[in-house]
């Protein structure tokens, strides 16, 4: 379970610096030339601009070796849980978010006497919350496990246990094709798993 988490994150995390690099490769290809052009009847900037140039060719380089690296990493990833598909992947990173969002408490507003609405700051919702963000689906072609955190705070698992059999029946209702067990809870999680109906 924990070597799935770290995964999980791991690609997570791989993938959003990818995304980032990207942004900073394609801002420096843009804003870099439009800046030497536009400050180049500076005297002081006119020494400045091969430097820029060189380092806007430097950063290239060295966007394209971490991107290959992180691409490397999430390729050994993908290896090592080698029995599952970029689908079964997607589908659990997919089910994982939508059950996140699900399973969200709102903090409510409150209006003062000037007709304000100021977000009521709630411990409890806020734990809980935080745990919501520790959920996870992990999808394989037999099998389909959930783990939900159990919230640090008494209030927060008091919230987890009301809305229990609903989150069970969304993740019963999102995976049709699977049997699922009672929910056992397991250390600081709660585990659901279910077997392929065959």
């Amino acid at each position: 379970m924990e070597q799935i988490r770290r995964a999980y994150k791991t690609t997570k995390y791989a993938v959003l610096e990818i995304i980032a690099l990207l942004v900073i490769l394609v801002g420096t290809l843009i804003l870099l030339p439009g800046f030497a052009q536009a400050f180049s009847n500076l005297p002081i900037l006119d020494l400045c601009v091969p430097y820029i140039i060189k380092f806007k060719e430097f950063l290239v380089e060295v966007s394209w070796w971490i991107a290959m690296v992180i691409l490397i990493q999430v390729v050994i990833i993908m290896i090592s849980q080698r029995y599952k598909s970029f689908n079964e992947y997607y589908q659990s990173i997919k089910e994982t978010y939508q059950l996140r969002r699900s399973s969200l408490q709102t903090i409510k507003s409150i209006s003062t006497q000037d007709g304000q609405q100021i977000k009521q700051q709630d411990p409890t919702i806020w734990a809980y919350n935080k745990a919501i963000k520790q959920f996870y689906v992990d999808i394989s072609s037999t099998t389909v496990t959930a783990w939900l955190k159990v919230p640090g705070t008494l209030q927060g698992q008091e919230i987890l246990k009301q809305n229990l059999p609903i989150i069970e029946e969304k993740i019963r209702t999102d995976n049709p094709a699977f049997t699922f067990s009672q929910v056992e809870r397991n250390g600081n999680y709660y585990i659901i798993e279910g077997t392929m109906i065959e």
